[in-house]
């Protein structure tokens, strides 16, 4: 549906690719997911999500993890309220975990967004038997 969209929408529709990525992501299909965020303006902003977080990702899972880190970093300086729970996925995918989970925390503390995904989302599936990530689930109600 949504690459019918993008021949529908005028040729800016940033929210198609936003949103094909998305999809792309969920069917592990990285360098889809890339591509349709490459199509993206730098200076669209999106007040959910940060696109630099959602490329540093996708390169994060196909192991180049010198661009996910470049991205990551350039997100954390550039946007102050870049998701921390778009963070720690990304940490997750690098194999950070106890960074990973250092921002989960704090997205409970700060009652972040996403955080509603923590118990369905598969990028998390690496940490789901770390203790701290139980009693996190147990903290939220999930457990």
């Amino acid at each position: 549906q949504f690459k019918k969209s993008i021949t529908l929408a005028p040729p800016n529709n940033e929210f198609c690719f936003w949103s094909l990525g998305l999809v792309y992501l969920d069917k592990k299909m990285y360098k889809e997911a890339i591509e349709q965020y490459e199509k993206i303006p730098k200076n669209v902003f999106n007040n959910i999500d940060n696109l630099d977080l959602m490329k540093s990702y996708a390169y994060a899972v196909i192991n180049d993890s010198v661009k996910a880190k470049e991205l990551l970093a350039y997100a954390m300086r550039t946007d102050p309220n870049a998701s921390v729970y778009r963070i720690a996925e990304v940490y997750i995918a690098l194999g950070h975990f106890d960074q990973a989970l250092n921002y989960l925390e704090e997205g409970y503390r700060i009652h972040a967004l996403h955080m509603f995904f923590l118990n369905v989302d598969p990028a998390l599936d690496p940490i789901r038997n770390n203790p701290r990530f139980i009693s996190l689930l147990k903290k939220m109600g999930f457990e």
